[in-house]
């Protein structure tokens, strides 16, 4: 399980997967002959076989959903582009992890109205949604956080029921590395 929520728990939103990627590299390392990278960040590992057998490639997506700062406005509000497919429905409440050269940040995905302690009659448009850190643009200018900023949504790997189900963030695609790291380790001879 600790390889599996190591993988989960990694923030690499589409387009800065490079947590995750490394993570998988270290991984893999021993068990395979070459690592590359290509110029589209993809993570290449070749293990050589016998000439006489027949080749196979096995692939899986490292990314994650995820937001992008698109405007701060002067109160500090993040406001964000979706990256991939995330239903709005779900958003409201959510915890934002923030990674920037210089700190790791928190905040939580909100809008005015919520902000100013009404009831919500309908989901809001993501346009009405931001970020809400605590914090004024000046400060997040001085911590890091630009236009361009990558967003991962936090959620906590946890089990359901009799622990025979888990729930957390970036299963699609997680599970997929998790499966071909496990394969590479029995695949090393």
């Amino acid at each position: 399980m600790d390889l599996l929520e190591r993988l989960v728990s990694t923030f690499s939103v589409s387009g800065n997967e490079g947590a995750v990627r490394n993570l998988i590299k270290s991984e893999i390392k021993e068990y395979v002959d070459e690592i590359s990278i290509d110029r589209l960040g993809n993570l290449i590992a070749h293990k050589k076989g016998k000439a006489s057998h027949p080749k196979i490639m096995l692939a899986s997506h490292m990314d994650e959903i995820g937001l992008m700062v698109k405007k701060i406005d002067s109160s500090g509000k993040l406001y964000f582009s979706l990256i991939g497919g995330i239903d709005p429905a779900m958003m409201l409440g959510e915890r934002v992890h923030i990674e920037t050269k210089k700190k790791i940040m928190h905040g939580v995905i909100t809008t005015g109205d919520v902000n100013d302690g009404y009831v919500l009659k309908k989901i809001p448009d993501v346009s009405e949604m931001f970020v809400d850190t605590g914090l004024s643009k000046t400060a997040l200018k001085r911590k890091g956080v630009d236009i361009g900023t990558y967003l991962s949504l936090e959620r906590d790997l946890y089990f359901l029921g009799s622990n025979k189900i888990i729930c957390g963030k970036a299963f699609d695609d997680r599970l997929g590395c998790y499966t071909l790291i496990k394969l590479a380790e029995k695949l090393c001879f």
